[in-house]
């Protein structure tokens, strides 16, 4: 992968995506690059001990954990990482009193939520000194006053006004594109980043348009129950999933695993726990559905449960 070598933002997408790819030991150099820049970034923190405890250093991760912990004491996934340093020195009582605490934190563990994508590096970093990449929003607009219709540029402008936090301005961006296309992979691909910036509603739509156009697509339609749950409750999202079975192969891990987040929030918790179960037999793929299950778990107060999930997750 090249990059600039001064570049924190491009250091740490290189180390996320080793990590993501098996490789924590060349993801290993770029954190330590980012905290020698700026010791006090606890993602870049959290994300040197999850490499140590990859590479069996629990020592060393709950040392880097701790310090993000402290630095970032509302941060779930942050405390889900810390608790299983503690766990992995040994330390088990104190590790399920981190995960009792979020609790008090009032971390919602039944409402799925989108985790990050790969490309999100810039939101992840958070840091002052690695600002997200300038696109040129009145360029973009002035070229479309020339060709209005212009799918791409729309797509482009719509996600530049995400970037800079201009929600109305994007959505309307993002009207425009509905109009224009009925490829469902450009359908799936706005639905996902609506779903990232939370604009349900919006997110909806476009996976409703996908799935109708690849009825075939099962991540698609996961996105969609995630984005019906927030937008139309949870009894619309159960009935999408109703309209997924039988689900068999890549996607019936996560498809149970949001199955049992969907009935939780209802209330149902006996059922709830069972597709939770059948989930986990099935071995789940997706990141962001592993981290609800963990808060379901941890929310039931099933914290030895949650401590092993977030170490399978890391196998």
């Amino acid at each position: 992968m090249l990059l600039d070598p001064h570049s924190v933002a491009a250091r740490y997408a290189r180390a996320v995506l080793n990590y993501q790819q098996g490789k924590p030991a060349a993801a290993e150099n770029d954190l330590q690059f980012i905290l020698k820049r700026n010791p006090n970034n606890y993602r870049a923190l959290d994300a040197l001990g999850e490499v140590d405890l990859t590479l069996n250093r629990p020592a060393q991760a709950e040392e880097y954990l701790r310090k993000a912990a402290n630095l970032a004491p509302t941060e779930s996934k942050v405390l889900i990482h810390f608790a299983r340093a503690l766990q992995e020195v040994g330390r088990e009582e104190a590790a399920q009193k981190v995960l009792s605490s979020f609790k008090q934190l009032g971390v919602s563990a039944t409402r799925p939520r989108p985790g990050p994508r790969n490309g999100d590096f810039q939101r992840m970093l958070s840091m002052p000194t690695a600002q997200p990449e300038t696109v040129d929003v009145s360029s973009l607009r002035s070229k479309l006053e020339k060709n209005p219709n212009d799918l791409n540029l729309n797509l482009e402008l719509g996600k530049a006004l995400l970037n800079q936090g201009k929600t109305a301005e994007a959505l309307n961006a993002y009207r425009k594109v509905r109009d224009l296309t009925s490829d469902p992979r450009i359908d799936a691909r706005c639905g996902k980043d609506l779903l990232d910036s939370e604009q349900y509603g919006l997110a909806q739509q476009f996976l409703r348009d996908a799935a109708a156009r690849d009825p075939s697509s099962a991540d698609t339609r996961l996105d969609l129950v995630v984005a019906l749950f927030h937008s139309a409750g949870p009894a619309a999202a159960l009935a999408e999933l109703d309209v997924m079975l039988p689900v068999s192969g890549k996607y019936e891990g996560d498809y149970y695993l949001l199955r049992a987040q969907v009935l939780d929030g209802m209330g149902k918790t006996k059922e709830a726990v069972d597709n939770l179960n059948r989930g986990f037999r099935a071995s789940p793929t997706r990141p962001d559905l592993y981290f609800q299950a963990t808060l379901f778990l941890i929310k039931h107060e099933r914290y030895q449960e949650a401590l092993d999930l977030t170490a399978r997750k890391r196998q």
